[in-house]
């Protein structure tokens, strides 16, 4: 009885740890991909708002408006990852504090 409770310790710590090294890869892309992406939406606000039909008038305004919606980006990112992983553990609970308290 005590090696099969052994084994299942042992399956269970796998299992975190594997967890864990998921969790850690999929914060580290995400502050890769944002910053990125963050940055790329930063020098690039004029082009993508005139792709998007913005007008001369309305251009000022619209980047400005981006420009501070691209800074924040990868910190959304990490926390759709750390929401992701809250839900993944079947605790929908700590989410909802975190979203009532913002």
């Amino acid at each position: 009885a005590s090696s099969s409770h052994s084994e299942e310790t042992s399956g269970e710590s796998g299992t975190s740890t594997y967890a864990e090294k998921v969790l850690s890869t999929a914060i580290v892309l995400a502050i890769i991909l944002g910053t990125l992406t963050s940055a790329s939406l930063y020098c690039f606000s004029d082009f993508l708002l005139s792709i998007a039909g913005a007008t001369p008038d309305l251009l000022p305004p619209a980047r400005a408006y981006l420009q501070i919606r691209a800074i924040s980006f990868p910190a959304v990112l990490i926390l759709m990852v750390l929401q992701g992983s809250d839900l993944g553990r079947q605790d929908s609970i700590t989410p909802l504090k975190i979203f009532g308290i913002a």
